[in-house]
């Protein structure tokens, strides 16, 4: 085997049985080789690497480096809070993750740039920010005593390493609900307690969820072709039919109308649904439920201002996927719920993309991690 791929596949296996969180984030990124880098980066659900760099590292070494981007993308570093220089977010980024956690890796270390202590053990934003000021692009603030550098400053033209950052609200979501299986599991792996409190301390972000809806729309929509005689093939003029495409949808909104949720509850949610309108969706089928499906389905094309509520029992989301698997049919599925139900059983044969709209963004906490495996999540805000 490769001795680059045979590290890697240690690194897998090793991970799968001992490190289960660093295991399920590792997943949800691509492992690629760039050898237009020097060392190893993250960012737009990618971990690059350098190929030279890893075949000179041993296994414990290569482990280690992956971790710190692990970490990395666990604080969320390359997906929220994005800072206007992204080169010294990365040195920010290397400074925070140095602080909590022990490593053999050459990364840069509060130490590099500092004498004293005033702000040791801070937070990320506050690294960026005294780093900015001693890059002097700041606006002139000659506060922050004995803030000189032990040596020259790096480079900022040659640090690449952050140039895949992108502000991803879904991915920082996915990497949150991770978080929240392993708090609940209490399997950690080696991550020592310090750092598991940053990491859990990193788990607010908010997701606007009109952004979560344009980007759902995009993701459903379907590309339909009719065949016309009134338009020539382009290649064979009149002789074959022509084709003329239609961007159509079919998506299905699933309103929770059990007695949990609210009548302003409901009356938000109504709101969502004609806004998706506005979103470019033609037409929707809307249905009502509780611990069943109440009523019958409406197929709307407008907007409409009341709707007659059924329901107000107990809640059951089987319901709801049983109505989809048995239609088959639709592109998307939008559940506006307050979450309060067991969670579906996994061998739904659903092959439809979700978003689960909490009423609350304490409802979405509590519990969007277990609904993840299903699809996207966000709250009403």
């Amino acid at each position: 085997m490769d001795p680059v791929q045979a590290k890697i596949s240690a690194i897998y296996d090793k991970w799968f049985l001992t490190e289960p969180l660093f295991f399920n984030v590792l997943i949800t990124h691509k492992l690629q080789e760039n050898n237009g880098i020097v060392t190893i980066r993250s960012g737009l659900r990618r971990i690059e690497y350098n190929r030279e760099f890893v075949k000179r590292l041993d296994i414990p070494l290569f482990e280690e480096y992956l971790k710190i981007e692990i970490i990395r993308i666990l604080l969320k570093h390359p997906y929220q809070r994005q800072p206007p220089i992204r080169p010294i977010g990365y040195i920010a980024s290397d400074i925070a993750i140095t602080e909590v956690f022990t490593t053999a890796c050459k990364l840069f270390r509060y130490r590099d740039f500092w004498k004293h202590k005033l702000f040791l053990q801070s937070s990320f934003e506050i690294y960026y920010r005294e780093m900015v000021k001693l890059y002097d692009l700041s606006a002139t603030d000659s506060s922050s005593m004995e803030a000189e550098p032990e040596s020259g400053l790096p480079d900022l033209d040659k640090i690449i390493n952050a140039d895949l950052w992108e502000q991803d609200d879904l991915v920082a979501e996915e990497i949150n609900s991770a978080i929240s299986n392993a708090e609940l599991a209490g399997k950690w792996g080696s991550i020592p307690g310090n750092l598991i409190g940053m990491i859990t301390g990193s788990m607010k972000v908010k997701v606007d969820y009109r952004k979560v809806l344009r980007r759902f729309r995009h993701s459903i929509i379907s590309e339909k072709r009719d065949l016309t005689r009134t338009r020539p093939n382009r290649r064979y003029d009149f002789e074959n039919m022509g084709s003329r495409y239609r961007f159509t949808t079919k998506l299905l909104v699933a309103m929770d109308t059990s007695g949990s949720v609210s009548d302003e509850d409901l009356r938000k949610a109504l709101s969502i649904i004609n806004r998706l309108f506005s979103y470019g969706i033609e037409s929707c089928d809307v249905i009502q439920f509780d611990a069943k499906i109440q009523g019958r389905k409406l197929s709307l094309k407008k907007a409409m201002k009341e709707m007659l509520v059924r329901g107000r029992g107990g809640t059951d989301f089987k319901c709801v996927m049983d109505f989809m698997a048995d239609d088959g049919t639709y592109d998307g599925l939008i559940i506006i719920t307050d979450g309060v139900a067991p969670t579906p059983p996994k061998n739904i044969n659903l092959h439809t993309r979700i978003v689960w709209l909490f009423n609350s963004e304490d409802n979405y906490s509590r519990n969007f991690s277990r609904l993840s495996q299903f699809g996207d999540g966000c709250f009403m805000g």
